[in-house]
């Protein structure tokens, strides 16, 4: 193949890629979409709701840079299994808690603003309207493996990972990351109990 072909056809991949892919925006109306599908009109959820819910959830967020970023300075000091185990468990204790409160997905309309990117990263702000009052929620985001993924809510001006990290290094300072990742873990089996 010649040089000149192979270019032509890098061109049109690269090209495809780009026209074809999803924005930070679209990915969220997305996912906000399979949302309302499944909690519209509901008080509660039942397994297979529940089960939808968490796969939707899970499949949003960046689990891995969410922990990393909730860890901080402690994330370094981890072993590669360590941060494994940790992100495994971070992921499930999130996901079962995205499903407890089922009216912070009962928006009767949300407004998107145009994402500021910063560097390979993007903010959207949002803003969720329930009956008459109104809540902002920030999605950073980047892309993993060509998909906009939330490592970061913040929510009334509460961030995730701020609230996650300043709780895991009061737990790591007083006791220490083994016995952080044993709560964490104990937490799971309550919430599996339920």
């Amino acid at each position: 193949m010649s040089l000149s072909k192979l270019i032509f056809i890098t061109l049109i991949f690269l090209t495809n890629n780009l026209l074809f892919a999803e924005t930070p925006i679209e990915s969220l109306k997305k996912r906000d979409a399979e949302i309302r599908k499944i909690v519209q009109n509901k008080d509660s959820l039942n397994t297979s709701e529940t089960d939808k819910l968490k796969k939707i959830v899970n499949d949003f967020y960046d689990f891995n840079e969410l922990s990393k970023l909730s860890l901080g300075k402690y994330w370094e000091e981890r072993t590669a299994k360590e941060k494994q185990d940790f992100t495994d468990t971070f992921k499930q204790l999130i996901s079962n808690q995205s499903v407890k409160k089922l009216s912070i997905y009962k928006a009767d309309k949300i407004d998107y603003k145009e994402p500021v990117v910063e560097g390979e990263k993007v903010t959207v702000v949002t803003l969720a309207y329930y009956k008459k009052s109104s809540t902002e929620i920030i999605y950073k985001m980047r892309k993993v493996n060509n998909q906009w993924k939330v490592f970061d809510t913040v929510i009334d001006e509460a961030s995730t990972v701020d609230k996650y990290r300043d709780s895991f290094y009061k737990k790591i300072k007083k006791t220490s990351f083994t016995e952080l990742l044993t709560k964490l873990k104990q937490n799971l089996d309550k919430d599996s109990e339920e």
